[in-house]
């Protein structure tokens, strides 16, 4: 159930269930804080394939677990799966426990898993 007012996808729209998303488009972009107009954020904004294709604002959690999966340039997620979902365990700001949309990558059979090592990571196991 897309949101009319909004293109940006949120938690009501995954309250009955997790949808599964194809990443169309990735990019970082600057944002006025609600909370304090007078400051901005910069947060990675997924366009989702559909139609109409949606958009994703990513909070750091929601980032975070994308970029242990996909690697840290945006850019390079375009093409990937996740599910977003209702999580109960969400909480604002101030602590209070309000639930909110979560993402986790979806395992597509078939795909090339990326690994990403540190360089002392990767030297470790090579055998001299």
């Amino acid at each position: 159930m897309a949101n009319p007012r909004t293109d940006f996808l949120k938690s009501i729209d995954v309250l009955k269930g997790p949808l599964t998303f194809q990443v169309q488009q990735a990019s970082r972009q600057t944002f006025k804080r609600k909370d304090a107009p007078t400051k901005v954020e910069r947060c990675v904004v997924l366009t989702l394939a559909g139609d109409p294709p949606r958009r994703l604002s990513l909070n750091q959690i929601n980032e975070r677990t994308l970029t242990e999966s996909w690697g840290p340039d945006p850019a390079d997620w375009v093409g990937q799966v996740f599910d977003a979902y209702f999580a109960k365990n969400v909480r604002d700001p101030n602590g209070k426990l309000v639930g909110g949309l979560r993402v986790r990558v979806r395992e597509v059979p078939g795909a090339v898993t990326r690994v990403i090592a540190t360089a002392t990571e990767a030297a470790d196991d090579l055998d001299f």
